[in-house]
């Protein structure tokens, strides 16, 4: 377990959202791990065990999450409580979910630099109707980038979760992700590391493995770091199958996969004994009564020319910042340089 990190002095004043008990991210530093997966994955065996559960994905640039919960020709409600207007996240399999890519075209690309990436993220933070949460689970996009540093110096995140594939290839930018993570100005223990693709099992012949990205990397990786290696995922034909149907819950009906799932979350409530995690309670119902909420469609849409159509809070924040870019010249973020080179001096 990487503990140091937890009792480093902080660099930044932090932020811990209200009625969020613990946020999880979950890194990879390398793209095509299957890091969304697991994270999706991962929150929906928390919300099956009982425990109320959020999902964000935080890949501004390459969402999956609604890939992964079939949500792409969906768009979410705002909703007026307290004389704010929120963002009514979707509820699914019993766990809340949003997306940048639930306010978007499938097929279009965003052209943002790092301050609209940022602002964008921290809007699905903060004004997002969570409502009462045991655990938030952050798919965050490959690399260290802007979505991690932002996240990392403006909010209280419990832990972090580091995927990877057993190759080389795949571990060289995992070092990377927990050389972040174990940064003295970061303050976050990394709970553990996930081998996704540990092996390949026919689904017709569950008794053989095929180790088509190598062998061992994962358990290398914990005992270079002293993190524990807390799942290795194989790979079959009904993951890609689960996935790009976005009927992530029947990835649970295989039990290599569901046999992996519930070392990992059982990995994850574990750190509850060591002061790491905040304490959660199952309940039987996870979602509270909602009481004088008005609901209404968010008129939106993100189009690269021209201003988005709508009032809710993130199209502001779009037509806000790109007012500001296209006046300036410039979008760079003079407080966001000074962060990074805080964190890395």
């Amino acid at each position: 377990m990487n503990v140091k990190s937890k009792t480093a002095k902080a660099a930044f004043e932090k932020t811990k959202l209200p009625h969020i008990k613990n946020i999880i991210i979950v890194a990879s530093g390398k793209g095509g791990v299957g890091k969304s997966t697991v994270a999706a994955s991962l929150a929906l065996s928390l919300a099956r065990e009982g425990y109320a559960t959020g999902l964000l994905d935080a890949d501004i640039h390459g969402p999956s999450v609604p890939t992964l919960f079939n949500l792409n020709h969906q768009r979410p409600l705002s909703i007026e409580k307290e004389g704010k207007t929120w963002i009514e996240p979707f509820d699914r399999n019993g766990i809340r979910v949003i997306s940048i890519g639930c306010f978007i075209d499938p097929s279009q690309s965003l052209l943002w630099r790092g301050p609209m990436v940022t602002n964008a993220l921290k809007q699905l933070l903060n004004d997002t109707d969570w409502g009462v949460l045991d655990y938030l689970i952050i798919d965050t996009p490959p690399g260290t980038g802007d979505v991690h540093l932002t996240l990392l110096q403006s909010y209280e995140i419990t832990g972090a979760i580091v995927v990877t594939t057993p190759q080389a290839i795949a571990l060289d930018d995992v070092v990377k992700a927990i050389g972040m993570f174990n940064n003295k100005n970061v303050a976050v223990p990394v709970l553990g590391i996930v081998e996704n693709m540990s092996w390949f099992t026919p689904t017709l012949h569950p008794e053989e493995r095929y180790f088509l990205f190598g062998e061992g990397g994962g358990e290398r990786l914990s005992q270079r770091f002293h993190i524990p290696l807390i799942a290795q995922i194989p790979m079959n034909e009904h993951i890609r199958q689960s996935c790009d149907e976005g009927s992530l819950d029947s990835l649970f009906q295989d039990e290599q996969i569901r046999r992996s799932f519930t070392g990992l979350v059982e990995s994850v409530l574990a750190q509850r004994d060591l002061n790491i995690l905040e304490n959660t309670t199952k309940r039987a119902n996870a979602t509270p009564p909602q009481e004088n909420v008005k609901h209404r469609p968010l008129l939106f849409h993100a189009s690269l020319e021209g201003e988005r159509v709508g009032d809710d809070p993130l199209c502001k924040l779009m037509n806000e910042q790109s007012r500001c870019s296209q006046e300036t010249g410039d979008d760079t973020d003079t407080e966001g340089d000074r962060i990074d080179d805080a964190i890395y001096k």
